[in-house]
């Protein structure tokens, strides 16, 4: 799960105003939750426990972090949650805890949510709301306490008339305390007054907003203005996102809450709560951008398959069904929109020469934890055998139930075909070698025995009549003896040259020039006719 957050979430998450954490749940021997044990929290936690190392946190129990979490009612909803495997909420929870040395304090929106074993906490900071309401509830109290004096004690005037000072004193702090911009505007725009929220958010002084009113920060190429004003005209009513312009020309988005009222002399006014949302409409800018982007990146994806012939598939190994890849689909030879099969209709396309390896290999390799490459066949539905070769691994995430296994296939039947044709060349080409070396045996045994006989009785013709011949003839009988020898030589190194692979030869150091002067002696008539000059350096 952690995992999947991480390259798929985590940007989001990062960047969210809410704090998240998720936590592994420790329990004693009789399955009672004794406590938890911090996995993942975001930027926005980091921030609101005022921790300075990020990294000090996964891995460490909650109450090693917060001495005090194990006795709050925070534990107590925390560990409800988990033993009864249902969501919980706290609205407005007070929490005032020691975390690694420093203090959080303030009110918070808390979800807390079980999966997969794991307990995700989500806290949205309502500080400033709470306290807000506070000081409203305080007002409120003063105005009932106010009431009932003014009921039971008319004859106190000045106290009555000191109580609602002190209302109005306390309205005012409200009023001028408050984070949000709020105006009290006539009907026609004009600001009557305002708080220093609105000067710091506009950039103007309170005398500048006064003067220039409503209009002269208003965006007024924002088309949803006069959709608000209409709103507000028939309603009383609007609230919405408009954008303003800030003194230095910035365009603010706020998020917008007006109301028409009447005042106790029947004079109708406009109170304004402004709410600068830019951080907000950032985050789901980088979203929408983040999506986008995802989205990009799966059909670059699906493009780099379709090229490569490659396809993927993702198999859920608890419930046996696989999600296939467009282009793994294609490879298979399914009908387009067949996303999901199971692994049992999968094995039945695998060719049976070829099915009882794979399901064998996959079954040990998956419960080995080890990755599988693999060779094998298919039968696609109209009969057609493809090669397939296939790599796959498990991925098992710390605390999850489900065990996935992740594959590829690449279509190689093409390279397959080849290869097998090259192999019965090869073993054609073997066969050719074999009846050529049998060839040059048998042709270089015959032709020894007729050249012996022309050797032998040249040489018995030169010592019988060597006495009666002249010097020329004396000369031809002596080069026909001795081509008779080079021509046995060359016979004899055919028959050694047909048996160099089946024979273990020894190489022996040769002299060139011995070489070339056998070589020019075969070749003497040729040179002769051809009237050639050879030129030979000396050679090793």
């Amino acid at each position: 799960m952690l995992n999947l957050i991480e390259t798929k979430f985590r940007p989001v998450i990062e960047i969210l105003s809410e704090g998240f954490v998720i936590c592994t749940v420790e329990r004693s021997d009789d399955r009672t939750v004794t406590d938890f044990v911090y996995q993942y929290c975001n930027s926005a936690f980091i921030e609101m426990a005022k921790i300075e190392d990020k990294n000090c946190l996964p891995g460490r129990k909650m109450s090693d972090v917060t001495p005090g979490f194990l006795n709050s009612d925070l534990f107590d909803t925390c560990r409800n949650s988990a033993h009864h495997n249902q969501p919980a909420f706290l609205y407005s929870s007070y929490i005032k805890e020691a975390v690694i040395g420093r203090e959080i304090d303030g009110y918070f929106d808390i979800k807390i949510t079980v999966s997969s074993g794991q307990l995700v906490i989500i806290l949205h900071d309502v500080t400033s709301v709470k306290k807000s309401e506070l000081q409203l509830k305080k007002v409120a109290d003063d105005l009932e306490e106010e009431r009932n004096l003014l009921k039971d004690l008319l004859e106190e005037n000045k106290r009555v008339t000191d109580a609602l000072e002190k209302s109005e004193e306390d309205f005012r702090l409200l009023f001028e305390n408050s984070f949000d911009a709020i105006f009290v505007m006539e009907i026609d725009g004009r600001i009557n007054r305002c708080n220093s929220a609105a000067e710091k958010l506009f950039g103007y002084s309170e005398e500048e907003l006064l003067r220039i009113g409503r209009p002269g920060f208003a965006d007024k190429t924002d088309p949803r203005w006069p959709v608000a004003l209409k709103e507000r005209s028939e309603t009383g009513k609007f609230i919405g996102v408009l954008n303003y312009i800030h003194k230095n020309g910035t365009v603010i988005p706020g998020e917008t809450s007006s109301q028409i009222f009447r005042m106790n002399d029947g004079t109708l006014r406009i109170s304004t709560v402004v709410r600068d949302v830019t951080g907000r409409i950032e985050a789901e800018r980088m979203i929408q951008k983040a999506s986008k982007q995802l989205q990009e990146n799966q059909k670059r994806f699906e493009r780099a398959e379709a090229l490569a012939n490659v396809g993927s598939w993702e198999l859920n190994v608890k419930t046996g069904e696989m999600e296939l890849s467009d282009e793994f689909i294609s490879i298979l030879g399914l009908e387009s929109g067949t996303s999901k099969i199971t692994l049992s209709d999968y094995f039945k396309i695998v060719h049976p020469e070829d099915r009882e390896r794979l399901m064998q290999m996959s079954s040990s390799y998956h419960k080995e934890g080890r990755p599988l490459d693999i060779e094998y066949k298919i039968v696609r539905p109209d009969g057609q055998i493809r090669f397939i070769h296939g790599i796959s691994d498990s991925f098992n995430e710390k605390g999850h139930k489900e065990n996935i296994r992740y594959g590829a296939a690449m279509d190689i039947t093409e390279s397959k075909l080849q290869q097998i044709e090259l192999l019965k060349t090869l073993e054609a080409l073997e066969r050719s070698n074999r009846d050529l070396e049998q060839f040059a045996y048998v042709a270089s045994h015959d032709l020894q025995e007729p050249l012996r006989m022309v050797s032998t009785y040249s040489t018995m013709l030169q010592r019988k009549f060597n006495n009666d011949l002249d010097d020329k003839t004396k000369q031809y009988m002596s080069i026909l003896i001795e081509s008779s020898k080079r021509m046995n030589s060359l016979i004899q190194g055919l028959l050694d040259f047909s048996r160099i692979n089946s024979a273990k030869q020894e190489f022996n150091a040769v002299d060139l020039n011995v070489l070339i002067s056998d070589v020019l002696k075969d070749l003497s008539v040729l040179i002769m006719e051809s009237k050639a000059e050879i030129k030979i350096d000396k050679l090793p």
